[in-house]
């Protein structure tokens, strides 16, 4: 069978790596390749490598390096993803439901449309990624560091959110339900139109100077005492400066939760 010349690439890369075979479906153009390869791909350094449509199912990558690779609507479900190193890669599409993903390092990755659904997440590193629609429900988040990342219109419904970090986190519509959130930190995160209920434990986690607008549905349960509203289009924040009688006029605008 033909091999395209990463097909190839990729063989002799994983040849040395065990003895048990495994297959995986790479796309190539209009044409699908199926690689015979090696299921033990643990600790492999393929950095910027393209697997785009693979399907990687059960594949053990534990250690692995993939740093700025392209893995664009690949399966990874009930991968063992632990501790591989994602750092820039573009995962946009893929499927990670089930995947084991411990200590896993997703900073600056592409991750819009994701499937995580039942992934063990723990102690993984989201921080600056891009996780716009994608799915997290039924995770163990616990740990996890979203820190600065874009969870826009992301789903986390019964999310085991605990100790995780989502300081300066775009959350605007998401949803955050049926889950634990104890010790969880919120503060500076943008929550417009976001829904946050049923949720363990809120009361144990910190939302200061998190943003949240009419649209927000919050937990009665959460401290919203130190949050900051932000008007809806059409309201005004009348400041009177005492500057010489001058009343400066300050309009907040709603910022559209899906623009760039």
């Amino acid at each position: 069978m033909r091999l395209l010349p990463l097909a190839a690439a990729l063989l002799a890369l994983l040849a040395p790596l065990g003895t048990a075979r495994a297959s995986a479906l790479v796309a190539g153009g209009n044409q699908a390749f199926e690689i015979h390869a090696f299921e033990n791909h643990r600790g492999e350094r393929i950095a910027g490598i393209d697997l785009s449509g693979a399907d990687l199912t059960s594949t053990d990558l534990r250690d692995s390096v993939l740093v700025d690779a392209y893995l664009m609507g690949a399966l990874l479900t009930d991968a063992n993803l632990k501790n591989v190193d994602f750092t820039g890669a573009d995962l946009s599409g893929a499927s990670l439901a089930g995947a084991t993903g411990k200590d896993a390092v997703f900073v600056d990755a592409i991750l819009d449309g994701v499937d995580f659904t039942g992934s063990e997440l723990k102690n993984a590193d989201f921080s600056g990624a891009s996780l716009l629609l994608s799915v997290l429900s039924d995770a163990n988040l616990e740990g996890a560091d979203f820190s600065g990342a874009d969870l826009r219109g992301a789903t986390l419904v019964g999310s085991a959110a605990r100790n995780a970090r989502f300081t300066d986190a775009l959350l605007d519509g998401a949803v955050l339900t049926d889950g634990d959130v104890r010790n969880a930190d919120f503060s500076g995160a943008s929550l417009l139109g976001a829904k946050l209920l049923n949720l363990e434990n809120a009361e144990k986690a910190s939302f200061v100077g998190a943003t949240y607008d009419d649209g927000t549905e919050l937990d009665p349960r959460i401290d919203a005492s130190r949050m900051v509203y932000v008007p809806e289009p059409g309201q005004h924040l009348l400041l009177l400066a005492g500057l010489g009688g001058l009343v400066v006029c300050v309009r907040v605008r709603r910022i559209d939760p899906f623009r760039a």
